[in-house]
């Protein structure tokens, strides 16, 4: 998909956090989680079509239309269009293009009011926190407004060995 879509040199997202961030004890959070075998970014048209079924949609029936919110740059929506494709071709989810500005975005996705965004992360310093603890329930750009409080209890105590 990143072949047909990006036209500015991306990498396929592996993990969660990109290579290259270290943990205070030097090691690379990508070498860590593969030898844990925390590889999340596998495509698995089995398993999601099984969890489907468990929740209730079998092969996507009764599950209603999914509305995927996106900024109108090129990137979006294209990137969009493929998402929304390949749910209808692989699980037979039908899914609601909606698109508009960054700024609108951004807004609806800080209000949570959404069910789906596009959205993306640059890290604004060099270590895994600046991934990891966005997801706090405090911060400021959770918009996807998760709570933990186990998270939120784990980011707090390993805030300073996190740190490098």
């Amino acid at each position: 998909m990143l072949e047909n879509v990006s036209y500015i040199g991306n990498n396929a997202a592996s993990h969660f956090i990109a290579p290259g961030y270290k943990l205070s004890t030097g090691q690379d959070v990508v070498e860590v989680s593969n030898a844990n075998r925390m590889n999340y970014a596998r495509l698995d048209i089995e398993l999601a079509r099984a969890l489907l079924s468990e929740a209730g949609y079998p092969n996507g029936e009764g599950l209603p239309t999914l509305r995927l919110l996106h900024s109108d740059y090129d990137y979006d929506v294209k990137f969009s269009k493929i998402v929304a494709e390949m749910w209808k071709e692989n699980l037979n989810v039908n899914v609601e293009l909606i698109s508009t500005d960054w700024t609108s975005v951004y807004e609806t996705c800080n209000e949570g009011a959404f069910e789906i965004a596009t959205g993306g992360w640059f890290a604004d310093y060099n270590d895994p926190l600046t991934f990891l603890e966005r997801w706090s329930s405090s911060h400021e750009f959770n918009g996807a407004q998760w709570t933990n409080t186990d998270y939120d209890l784990f980011i707090k105590k390993n805030k300073k060995r996190l740190l490098v």
